[in-house]
């Protein structure tokens, strides 16, 4: 079965609905004391913690889009529910994170969004729904047809040489045994490129570090592989994946080919890293840099 662009419209119809109601659930929680839970299947704080708000938020999204799963044969992937392993056998599935960010939430902070997308079975992405509930800025995207940011045409601005170069990630990275190695790598392509120096600033939340970075060409977003199974998943990446894909921007793994958004035996995706950025050359400078680092090490 193929989905037609008539079809992907009214399933990114779907998935706006389904965002938007997660983000009223979302923001009825805010400015309350809330309840922090913490689940095993993940290392890091990140991704340990879940509220209510995170199942409430992900009960609205699956409300909506459970018609289409039964018209369209579809699967569908959540981050507070088992895998079925349904992804695998139907031609399509929605991957959903219902509160990306969730650390950031429960303590207040911008960073956390709701994520939909929909997914081919091949891992190809077709629909991409980012919503930023804090200011209820909406980013989208149907394969082949564009990206939006709330009702206008994503259009990614020249590199701005007036500004430094800026890795935007997580904590975590500020204890990896690269980091000096990776600063030092960011400064030299910071000379190539024109820009005035190099810097990294930390933040909680993949979906919006990466889709902010669409109007910022001089940040980058990146994670190296690590072979433990914690930390990012499929519903992480899977809808900024295909806002950038349609952008013209790049969301790759580390060493700039295809990520693998529908992976066999697991949810996870730190065994290729991942690499998001709106300028081209910017991201294969940090390929060659990693490739670099990688032979040495």
């Amino acid at each position: 079965m193929s989905l037609d662009h008539k079809t992907l419209e009214q399933l990114r119809q779907a998935a706006i609905q389904a965002a938007r109601a997660a983000g009223e659930v979302i923001n009825a929680h805010r400015g309350r004391e809330i309840e922090v839970e913490t689940k095993d299947q993940d290392t890091s704080l990140a991704g340990q913690v879940v509220t209510e708000a995170d199942r409430q938020a992900q009960a609205a999204i699956i409300e909506r889009l459970a018609p289409s799963c039964h018209q369209h044969d579809l699967a569908l992937l959540a981050e507070e529910t088992r895998d079925d392993q349904a992804r695998h056998r139907k031609p399509a599935f929605w991957c959903i994170d219902p509160i990306d960010g969730t650390l950031p939430f429960t303590q207040g902070i911008p960073g956390f969004s709701v994520s939909i997308a929909l997914l081919a079975r091949d891992g190809t992405p077709l629909i991409g729904v980012v919503l930023d509930p804090t200011c209820d800025t909406l980013y989208h995207a149907i394969r082949g047809q564009g990206a939006w940011k709330n009702d206008q045409p994503i259009g990614i601005p020249a590199l701005d040489t007036s500004q430094p170069l800026v890795l935007r990630t997580d904590f975590s990275f500020e204890k990896h045994p690269w980091f000096e190695q990776t600063l030092n790598g960011l400064q030299e392509i910071a000379v190539e490129l024109g820009l005035p120096g190099a810097e990294v600033r930390f933040r909680t939340g993949a979906v919006l570090n990466a889709c902010e970075l669409l109007e910022t060409p001089h940040i980058c977003y990146f994670k190296y592989p690590r072979a433990s199974e914690n930390g990012g998943s499929l519903w992480d990446y899977a809808a900024s994946a295909c806002i950038f894909h349609q952008a013209g921007g790049v969301a790759s793994d580390i060493v700039g080919e295809r990520m693998e958004l529908n992976r066999q035996g697991s949810t996870f995706m730190n065994h290729k890293g991942i690499l998001y950025t709106s300028h081209p050359p910017l991201a294969e400078r940090i390929v060659a840099m990693y490739r670099g680092m990688n032979e040495r090490c």
